[in-house]
């Protein structure tokens, strides 16, 4: 498993407590709807172009 090639952002990210890792996680999903609607914004805006 140490063999595999993870970056240093990921390192850090695990050698976190698990708290802040939970923090994490939930900051992720809480961002979610925006990035999901973003995502639908732009497909729907290359639709219109295309």
């Amino acid at each position: 498993y140490s063999s595999l090639p993870l970056s240093p952002c990921l390192k850090t990210k695990l050698s976190q407590p698990p708290s802040q890792l939970i923090n994490e996680i939930n900051k992720f999903i809480s961002d979610l709807p925006l990035f999901r609607k973003f995502i639908s914004d732009s497909v729907s805006f290359f639709y219109l172009i295309g």
